[in-house]
């Protein structure tokens, strides 16, 4: 018992909050670019495919993360004010919520909507690459905040253009 005690390992809870919510984001968007892939908009679905890739392995390693430093994932805090969720499993509600947007999404609202997520995503990702108290989260959240910076300046350069 003691030697299974010892063995788990907790974050503080900055760290396992940033874990929770980069999971939510994570998950969102991942929902989000499956429903752009489908569109005829060329820059949405460019956009969707690279979003696909690029948080599909971030979701991979916060997945890691998570099951490394036994963090619960039942419910999920929302982005926008870092308080608890209804606790059902995050993807499936993220699924739902994309599957529901799927025909209100232009691009137009499709980008608005992922500038948004991205300005939090990076704010979030910045206050944990100076801050965190986990090395291994600390470093995680340094070495993805460069793509979501990238993403985010894709997403607002394609806002700007013309629906092709």
């Amino acid at each position: 018992m003691i030697a299974a005690a010892a063995l788990a390992i907790a974050l503080a809870g900055s760290d396992e909050t940033f874990v929770r919510t980069a999971l939510h984001f994570t998950s969102g968007e991942l929902s989000r670019a499956q429903v752009a892939l489908d569109s005829t908009n060329i820059p949405q679905r460019e956009y969707a495919e690279r979003v696909s890739d690029d948080v599909g392995v971030a979701n991979t390693q916060l997945l890691a993360l998570a099951d490394h430093y036994r963090v619960r994932l039942d419910y999920l805090p929302s982005p926008q004010l870092g308080a608890p969720t209804t606790p059902q499993p995050a993807q499936q509600t993220s699924e739902a919520k994309a599957r529901m947007l799927a025909g209100a999404l232009s691009p137009r609202r499709y980008f608005a909507i992922e500038i948004a997520q991205q300005r939090a995503a990076v704010s979030l990702y910045e206050r944990e690459a100076r801050s965190g108290e986990a090395p291994a989260v600390r470093a995680y959240a340094q070495r993805t905040l460069g793509k979501l910076k990238y993403d985010l300046a894709l997403a607002e350069r394609y806002s700007r253009e013309e629906p092709r």
